[in-house]
């Protein structure tokens, strides 16, 4: 399969790669990653990363402007995203070929090739262990988006679903020369904004005896931070590693009484809890989407019942 997928990239002149809408540091630094990748040992291509959503970070680049002619004649790579809703650009359907390369469980039938590891923490540890022990030039650009891809993905190796593997292929990565103070500072440091939300969400944050503990972001407030609702629900880390949480998540409402948010838990499996609610992820970390006020509260109630069963064992 990995061979299928370097003889892809050699056939074709064009390529371009994907992202899912409100991109993560995974999401970002796959694509950006396997871009310099490509463009570093592979002579000749024009490569091209898209994307219509930005995190505004000035870590990453601006996502590049092409034709629809380009992308129909390319190969399109998809990365960090399973549900073909959810990639931020449409046009990928009208290429040539598609490659998915992925770390979540969901299936689809949009690709013609499928790299997906649900095992790992992060899809740049995919991409990492593709390219490793291949004759490939690594250049520290590329290490730095495929390294801070890992480390935000998998929350500083402290997900469950890190493994040796995750610590063996992240020290490889970090290996060509990556400055690992500078990638901790870019994805932990906080401004006084962000300290200031922070107060808010712990402050406002509704705690169950259940283990439930939840935030609800009305779209007023939403406004008054002057934030877009990707920026809040990647706040949900703050219930991390609290010993009494054991299911938690942030919920923001948009301006026509719609939410979305994202889930997380300790241990209890969830996705198939937010697979009801238009959503899904992996098991423990997962989002949920275009919920009504009612949708939310039966989603709470679901969330307590599954709660309910663990707690009584």
């Amino acid at each position: 399969m990995n061979a299928k997928f370097f003889d892809l990239i050699n056939k074709y002149d064009n390529i371009t790669i994907f992202r899912h809408v409100n991109p993560d540091c995974d999401a970002l630094g796959s694509q950006f990653g396997l871009a310099c990748f490509i463009n570093d040992n592979f002579k000749n291509k024009n490569v091209y990363c898209l994307g219509f959503d930005s995190r505004n970070d000035k870590i990453h680049p601006t996502s590049d402007i092409v034709d629809d002619e380009i992308i129909k004649s390319s190969l399109a790579i998809v990365t960090d995203v399973s549900s073909s809703n959810r990639i931020d650009d449409q046009r990928f359907l009208s290429a040539d070929k598609i490659v998915r390369i992925d770390h979540h469980p969901q299936d689809t039938d949009y690709e013609i090739l499928s790299i997906v590891d649900i095992v790992a923490s992060s899809t740049c540890e995919i991409i990492v262990e593709l390219i490793k022990d291949r004759n490939y030039e690594i250049s520290t650009k590329c290490a730095t988006y495929l390294y801070r891809g890992i480390l935000s993905d998998n929350q500083n190796f402290k997900t469950n679903n890190t493994t040796a593997k995750s610590l063996a292929l992240a020290s490889y990565i970090a290996s060509f020369n990556v400055d690992l103070i500078s990638v901790n500072s870019d994805i932990y440091d906080i401004t006084q904004k962000q300290f200031e939300i922070s107060n808010y969400i712990r402050s406002n944050a509704v705690i169950q005896e259940s283990g439930l503990v939840f935030l609800v972001v009305s779209y007023q407030e939403l406004i008054k931070f002057n934030l877009n609702k990707g920026q809040i629900k990647n706040q949900v880390y703050h219930f991390n590693g609290v010993k009494e949480f054991n299911i938690w998540g942030i919920f923001i409402e948009d301006e026509n009484g719609i939410y979305e948010g994202s889930l997380r838990s300790k241990s209890l499996q969830i996705n198939d809890i937010a697979e009801l609610y238009n959503g899904g992820g992996h098991k423990n970390a997962c989002g949920v989407r275009d919920l009504t006020k009612k949708d939310l509260n039966d989603l709470l109630g679901k969330l307590n019942e599954r709660l309910g069963i663990n707690n009584a064992r």
